[in-house]
């Protein structure tokens, strides 16, 4: 390969990588170790746990992903942050304004199906700890074929304030004065997989993805 190839090659994977984080997203996720840095005045917190129920067996293979959109107008809607499996409870810094979550995925295997265009708004404003709910991840019955799973889950946002807030408080004690603002549902909300072509991911039952 000439050397203007090369580089020509390289300005394409370049464009395609930057063009790969502006759609993908961000997750800033506070650690205790980080919390007592966050600028208040500036930016809010959004709280919120996760777990996994029902068939349970092959949770431990799929990886759980929440998107967190911005719903404002001026907003391109290409950028989220996200909410996983990888930990019970997350702590996320975003910018102050309205918030939608109408889409996710069961990373590396779900199989997708047609869903109403619901979704579930909040805001996140200053000075405060927005305390959304928690994400109930419903495992169905899984089909199986030869090493590899199919699985298929439901989510659901659920009210667990009171054990979250403790886990919160003991966990960001730096944080203990800023207030925590309630904004999950009254009743179990479901969060319906967005309208899309079905599609199927397998999964190697070899490769587990959550190791906790």
């Amino acid at each position: 390969m000439d050397p203007q190839s090369r580089i020509s090659e390289k300005i394409e994977i370049l464009i395609a990588t930057v063009a790969l984080l502006v759609i993908t997203g961000c997750t800033t996720a506070i650690s205790p170790n980080t919390a007592s840095a966050v600028d208040l005045e500036k930016k809010g917190l959004v709280l919120a746990t996760l777990r996994y129920s029902g068939n349970v067996a092959n949770a431990r293979y799929v990886r759980t992903e929440i998107y967190l959109w911005r719903a404002a107008a001026e907003d391109s809607g290409l950028r989220h942050w996200t909410i996983d499996s990888s930990k019970e409870l997350w702590l996320i810094e975003l910018p102050i304004g309205h918030y939608r979550i109408a889409d996710w995925r069961l990373g590396g295997g779900i199989e997708k199906s047609e869903g109403t265009e619901q979704s579930f708004e909040f805001d996140v404003r200053p000075g405060e700890v927005t305390y959304l709910g928690e994400f109930n991840v419903a495992m169905a019955p899984s089909r199986l074929s030869g090493n590899v799973v199919y699985p298929r889950a439901a989510l659901f946002l659920e009210d667990r304030y009171e054990k979250t807030e403790e886990m919160f408080r003991k966990q960001y004690s730096s944080l203990s004065a800023v207030p925590v603002r309630d904004v999950a549902p009254l009743r179990v909300v479901s969060i319906p997989v967005p309208k899309r072509e079905p599609a199927v991911w397998p999964i190697s039952l070899t490769e587990p993805y959550n190791t906790r």
